[in-house]
């Protein structure tokens, strides 16, 4: 009980530390969020055991122009000594004539439990570079000075999270960015408000567990909840079953956007693929067919004995 109450204090010492700084536009979002750790949370870093490398692709918005195209790509594994594991993402999210690509190095460091799980506090630090092409608009009024100027500029930021893990259940907290990023049009600082849009804090809840109904069988729920600036909180429910570890079949549910339908393969011990379509179930349907996302995940294979947790995590 100790050491469930000592996770739930620094989970909630990390919400109380992004409370008010939860104001933020839209970031890259996935299905799959259950299959790219990494992408929310910097702690997540070594929690597969083994060094794990996901590549990540995701078309939304499928016939609307202009919608968003994301890739990332992310490594991660812990040390010799395990209570250390460096992990490195990167992520371009390119939407209209706006794109972003982010670097992002994390650090997390591992408190294990024997017998019980291991609580893992993480640190990244995000360099992201900001292009808007407004050049590629063909704007009508060619006098119009906002309208023929590119925009390309660096911006640094860093997030913090926590993740708990045992072989059974899983529950993370994080602030992926915990700086505004104002990308503006004008440097003037005594102008009127001409940004082109803003990145700013969010924090992110994740959770999920796994149950085994028989020993071909194994069922694992998943939730999240994200909340930006101005925005009501988004939940993301998700429902897997696998099918003698090497099948997987999932329905997910973003509230009030889209459902979607996930298929996983563990095409050997190592290598695992997913994908899933997004149907939409709000306005955007009238203009969009739906949403692609493929993953693929390769983890190099360590001494067994550094396995603790299972697969599907």
């Amino acid at each position: 009980m100790k050491r469930v109450n000592k996770v739930l204090l620094i989970a909630l010492g990390i919400f109380t530390l992004s409370n008010g700084l939860v104001k933020g536009q839209q970031q890259a979002m996935f299905t799959q969020y259950m299959f790219n750790g990494l992408a929310i949370n910097p702690a997540y870093a070594g929690s597969c055991e083994t060094l794990s490398a996901t590549a990540h692709f995701r078309s939304q918005w499928t016939g609307f122009e202009g919608a968003p195209v994301t890739q990332s790509f992310s490594m991660h594994g812990p040390l010799r000594n395990d209570k250390v594991a460096p992990g490195l993402m990167v992520l371009h999210d390119k939407v209209g004539v706006t794109s972003l690509t982010t670097f992002a190095p994390s650090y997390a460091y591992r408190i294990h439990y024997a017998g019980h799980g291991v609580l893992s506090l993480g640190i990244q630090a995000n360099i992201s570079n900001a292009k808007v092409m407004f050049s590629e608009l063909n704007p009508t009024n060619e006098s119009d000075v906002a309208l023929n100027r590119n925009v390309h500029r660096w911006h640094p930021n860093f997030g913090v999270g926590a993740y708990y893990y045992t072989n059974k259940y899983y529950i993370g907290l994080s602030v992926p960015m915990l700086l505004k990023n104002d990308f503006s049009t004008d440097t003037d600082s005594d102008a009127n408000d001409n940004s082109i849009g803003e990145m700013r804090p969010f924090f992110a809840l994740t959770g999920g567990c796994v149950f085994a109904i028989n020993p071909d069988l194994a069922l694992k729920p998943n939730i999240m909840l994200r909340s930006n600036y101005a925005a009501p909180v988004t939940m993301d429910l998700n429902t897997n079953i696998y099918f003698m570890e090497t099948v997987g079949l999932g329905v997910s549910y973003r509230w009030k956007e889209s459902v979607a339908a996930i298929a996983e393969i563990f095409i050997t011990e190592n290598v695992r693929m997913a994908y899933s379509f997004d149907f939409i179930v709000n306005n955007i349907n009238k203009a969009a067919t739906g949403s692609h996302e493929i993953m693929l995940n390769y983890r190099f294979p360590f001494t067994k004995k550094k396995i603790v947790t299972p697969r599907y995590f």
